[in-house]
């Protein structure tokens, strides 16, 4: 299995060509994880490689760690339908997005418990509505603290403030803390 990290490889910029993929395919790896930026680029990667390629982190979505969640949950709990996942963070991007399709398509409650603007994507949301409907679970999005962990089996917490900081003028309230300096995660995107 070969781990393939967008940066280390010398094609932030840029997508993955036919040609990087089929040298993945030459040489002789089994299976190809891609840990990178944009969503597009995994897509275009399983594309030409020849091998399973998988998503081991993009900033839409993190679905292996998902599998880690979700097993660790039903390790703790026995079961993972009808439990309450809540969401306290940015629910626009990987996490939030990954925790609510996982929950969703396993039977559990969803809450993201934020502020209004770092609610998931409104076509997101109704996708996993769906995936809800199918397997008895549901989805909560929900500005008040008190009602969102209300019941709650598992309270989920991401950074204490977004990567669109940077957007108001120098600052940003985040419920009485303010954000000053720009700061970069580990995947590069600013905090």
């Amino acid at each position: 299995v070969f781990f393939f990290f967008q940066a280390e490889d010398g094609i932030r910029d840029r997508s993955p060509s036919r040609g990087l993929g089929d040298v993945y395919k030459r040489q002789m790896y089994d299976g190809i994880e891609y840990r990178g930026f944009g969503q597009e680029v995994v897509e275009e990667l399983a594309k030409h490689a020849g091998v399973p390629v998988w998503n081991g982190l993009t900033n839409e979505y993190h679905p292996t760690q998902m599998i880690a969640d979700m097993l660790t949950i039903r390790e703790h709990f026995g079961d993972l339908k009808g439990r309450k996942l809540v969401y306290m963070g940015d629910a626009r991007y990987n996490m939030g997005n990954s925790l609510m399709i996982a929950c969703t398509k396993l039977g559990m409650h969803f809450v993201a418990c934020t502020t209004k603007k770092y609610f998931p994507n409104a076509e997101l949301v109704a996708q996993c509505e769906e995936y809800a409907k199918a397997s008895g679970g549901s989805i909560t999005l929900t500005e008040d603290v008190q009602e969102g962990t209300k019941d709650a089996d598992v309270i989920y917490t991401c950074l204490l403030y977004t990567s669109d900081a940077a957007d108001e003028e120098d600052s940003v309230d985040l419920g009485g803390r303010r954000r000053l300096k720009k700061k970069k995660n580990i995947d590069g995107a600013e905090l």
